[in-house]
């Protein structure tokens, strides 16, 4: 459900900047449009980001890659790129049309995705997924920052958080639509097939997104880029929201991306039942925390003022012992309930992430602001996470290989044989198991940004 009430799409008036519109009724309609757009932009982007995790079992057989590799493509390949052009991309947005940022951040990615369709080498999708990473780079600092505009604090968090929804019902769809068609027709048609859609929602966006900017003088002093970040980085919660999510990211890009080759590995899932599992249970459980964590927090906010970050604590500590069992377990009922039930627990951070960030930042800086958050977020959560586990399954699978006496590099070559893919999914289950200890450390930093949160807060 989008915010609604009378104050919902009307920030900017009640910080008196704007004038006030002669029909608030419609202000707040078209803001929940604004919504909606942003809310289906995020949607694309965590699309055309995670299809690869989709048809990566695909990707590993025909290419002959290792879980290493795998990370590769969903961590450094994407991560580096992404986390560091977000700050041009911030710094446009600060200054620029936020509309127009978002819809050639669009059109780049869309048209990188349609590309790694093409690839006939393991280098090609590494620098197809980087054009990806590029593009995609310029999608959250505007969005942040709109949304902070057209809708008040007291409705921020849910607001953010439907924003957030975007993401998992992005990787559901592409889980589901991208297994399905990658089961019928192959990897290539389904990476397509995603990202020629992209390029015409683009279009949507760039003709009826609207930046209120644009109808008003701007007259707030914008500070030097090295000055917002000495800013931002001096409040304390910003740093342990940053952190706690960098944690959490690094667990959740993880298991998502490898969860479909779990099951396909553990419980001898076809690619499309397994894709959809995991879509269904990893992305939609995560969709429903996402959004249900922000009402929570909004609701207990009005009596507790910290319930915004302590509302992930509790999340993050339930997502942990959910995974254990999912993971553990060989009764397929229970691993499907849980990998549903564990999402929706973890995923109870992002969306209460972004509204702190928001709210800590002066109005002149907030896309910076989200820049310096989806960097740390991003290039820790995805730049090491994926590869840091991927190869941690390759050291377990490795070490199942020698107890068995088989030669690792037979396996390399010959992944389908019995003992092979035995080890392989064995490595790639404690592998799961050990990155949900990151979620602990996640909880803590949560905790810990209580302390300054209300001195921290900017508006």
């Amino acid at each position: 459900m989008l915010p609604r009430g009378p104050t919902a799409g009307i920030s900017l008036v009640s910080a008196g900047r704007y004038p006030t519109p002669s029909h608030v009724a419609e202000t707040a309609r078209y803001a929940r449009y604004v919504l909606f757009l942003l809310f289906m932009a995020n949607a694309f982007n965590f699309a055309d980001r995670a299809i690869l995790a989709a048809v990566q079992e695909q990707l590993r057989v025909e290419f002959r890659l290792s879980d290493f590799q795998l990370g590769l493509l969903g961590g450094p390949a994407f991560a580096i790129c992404y986390t560091f052009m977000g700050f041009p991309f911030a710094r446009w947005a600060d200054r620029g049309n936020r509309g127009t940022v978002i819809s050639v951040s669009i059109t780049v990615w869309s048209a990188m995705t349609a590309l790694c369709g093409t690839a006939t080498s393991y280098a090609y999708l590494l620098l197809t997924r980087i054009g990806v990473s590029i593009g995609e780079a310029g999608c959250a600092p505007p969005s942040h920052s709109l949304i902070s505009d057209y809708f008040p604090r007291e409705r921020r968090a849910t607001a953010m958080s439907i924003y957030a929804v975007g993401a998992p019902v992005g990787m559901l769809v592409s889980a589901i639509v991208g297994g399905y068609i990658a089961d019928g027709w192959g990897w290539r048609y389904a990476v397509a097939f995603f990202g020629i859609l992209g390029l015409g929602f683009a279009l949507l966006v760039k003709l009826t997104l609207r930046d209120p900017r644009d109808n008003a003088p701007d007259t707030e002093t914008r500070p030097r880029f090295v000055a917002a970040i000495r800013m931002l980085i001096s409040k304390r919660s910003f740093i342990h929201i940053c952190i706690g999510a960098a944690a959490a990211s690094m667990t959740g890009n993880f298991i998502f991306q490898y969860l479909t080759s779990f099951l396909m590995r553990t419980h001898d899932f076809e690619l499309a039942r397994a894709a959809a599992i995991a879509g269904a249970g990893g992305a939609g459980g995560a969709a429903l925390g996402t959004y249900l964590s922000g009402v929570v927090a909004d609701r207990w906010g009005r009596t507790n003022p910290r319930a915004i970050v302590q509302v992930p604590v509790i999340g993050m500590i339930i997502a942990a012992a959910c995974y254990w069992v999912a993971f553990n377990t060989t009764i397929i009922p229970l691993v499907i309930l849980f990998i549903l039930l564990a999402p929706a627990f973890q995923n109870s951070y992002m969306g209460q992430s972004i509204a702190v960030v928001q709210g800590v930042a002066p109005r002149p800086t907030r896309a910076t602001a989200a820049a310096l958050f989806v960097f740390a977020n991003s290039l820790i959560g995805y730049g090491l996470g994926p590869p840091l586990f991927g190869l941690l399954s390759d050291i377990f699978a490795a070490t199942g290989m020698d107890s068995v006496g088989i030669d690792p590099a037979t396996c390399q070559a010959q992944p389908m044989l019995d003992a092979c893919a035995a080890a392989q999914a064995q490595g790639l289950r404690w592998s799961l198991l050990a990155s949900t200890v990151l979620l602990f450390w996640s909880a803590i930093h949560y905790a810990l940004s209580a302390r300054n949160l209300i001195d921290d807060l900017a508006d």
